[in-house]
């Protein structure tokens, strides 16, 4: 009997990465996608993959498939049909890429002085 392995999720779209949230108050649902797949749907943890308009959501529970799309304000998830097609506002977009930290000079270049009075400066 051969064993085979469930298939890794892909990677998720770049633009469904944010803070998504369709209806207000207390009906309010929210969908979060981080940019490594991790996501949350109406507070329920998993993972999303996209592969072109195809979205899964799987969380140990359950595997949900989604067609979607997304102009960048507004996100639609659909189940198939037109009744089951539910809007998202995004509420956050994701945080931009950090700055990369400064890594060593390159060969042959100046070293950068270290911070504080100059070398001549006269005491007051």
């Amino acid at each position: 009997m051969a064993v085979v392995a469930a298939p890794a999720l892909a990677a998720v779209d770049p633009a469904l990465v944010g803070l998504w949230q369709a209806g207000n108050g207390g009906d309010a649902v929210r969908f979060e996608v981080q940019a490594d797949g991790s996501c949350s749907m109406a507070g329920r943890a998993g993972q999303c993959a996209t592969l072109g308009s195809m979205l899964v959501f799987q969380s140990p529970a359950l595997t949900l498939g989604y067609q979607w799309v997304s102009d960048g304000r507004q996100l639609q998830l659909s189940r198939g049909d037109a009744s089951s097609v539910v809007t998202f506002q995004r509420a956050a977009a994701a945080p931009s890429p950090a700055a990369p930290a400064a890594g060593p000079a390159p060969p042959g270049a100046a070293p950068t002085p270290a911070a504080g009075p100059p070398a001549n400066a006269r005491p007051n």
